[in-house]
Formats: structure tokens, C-alpha cells, sequence
């Protein structure tokens, strides 16, 4: 992957950091998301009317009609599934390579997409440390000097 994102960089470019994210907080961030909450309350609901559904005398007449139409009402569910699991595959395609002169990322689940930013475009930069970003200790970047100490006030 990072081969293919050296192959936009420029000639005399010099590569300042080349890599991937936190695998642990980018994994963390796909399956704890705001979508968690909804789908287990929403998967809950479902099965017990599925459960209450079978238990009855006549759960075979209403299999024929039950069956289809949960799995399709589930479709939040199976949304929030399907994300989570994806989410390795998107972590595969996902590289950033930092230049002297340029940003280049590489992302996707499928289909590859690559994108450059030279310096000169970027007017601003803001920086969001999650949950996750700080629990794993990631999301500082990567100094000789030592981060500032903290005073109390008195």
C-alpha cells in the first residue's frame, strides 16, 4: 500500500513520517461508535418479538411471514455489522506518507482512494483527540522537545 502512495510523490520530496494508524484505536473507534447503542437496543427488540413469535401455537404460519420481514426491519443491525467488520479492510487500505512539501493518504474498503494536500493549500489545521486516541496514548506527534509540564496555580 505505502508503495503505491510513494509513487505520487514528487521528485525531491523528502519523506518525513510514513505509516498506518494505531490498528488497536483505529479497530476500537469502528466497533464503539454512536451506532453501538442503537443497533443492540434495536437487535434486542427484534429477537424478543422473534423469540415471542416462535414460542406461540402457531409459530409455523408465521414463520412464512415473520422470517422476511425481521431480517429486513434488522437492517440497522446488519448496517452496524457490516461497518464493524469492514472496518479491518479499511484499516488495510489506510496509509498516510508526511513530506516536506505534501500530505498523501490512502483509504477505502473496496476501491482504493488516494489523495494528496501540498502545504501551500492548507490554511488550516485542527486536530480531535478521541475517546480511543487518548485511552491508547496516540495523536501527539512525535517531537525532540518535551510536551510542556503543568503548573498548579495557587
Amino acid at each position: 500500500m505505502e508503495n503505491e502512495l510513494t509513487l505520487l510523490i514528487g521528485k525531491g520530496e523528502k519523506i518525513l513520517y510514513a505509516g498506518k494508524p494505531d490498528k488497536r484505536c483505529f479497530i476500537f473507534e469502528c466497533i464503539f461508535n454512536p451506532l453501538l447503542p442503537f443497533a443492540l437496543v434495536w437487535g434486542l427488540f427484534d429477537m424478543f418479538f422473534i423469540g415471542a413469535a416462535f414460542s406461540s401455537d402457531k409459530a409455523d404460519e408465521a414463520a412464512f411471514f415473520l422470517v422476511p420481514f425481521m431480517a429486513l426491519h434488522m437492517m440497522p443491525v446488519w448496517l452496524y455489522l457490516g461497518g464493524a467488520l469492514l472496518s479491518f479492510r479499511r484499516y488495510r487500505n489506510t496509509a498516510y506518507i508526511v513530506t516536506d512539501k505534501a500530505i498523501y493518504a490512502s483509504g477505502g474498503i473496496f476501491a482504493r482512494t488516494y489523495k494528496s494536500k501540498p502545504f501551500a493549500e492548507l490554511s488550516h489545521v485542527d486536530l480531535h483527540r478521541g475517546v480511543f486516541d487518548q485511552w491508547f496514548g496516540v495523536g501527539w506527534a512525535i517531537s525532540s522537545r518535551p510536551r510542556p509540564r503543568r503548573t498548579r496555580r495557587r
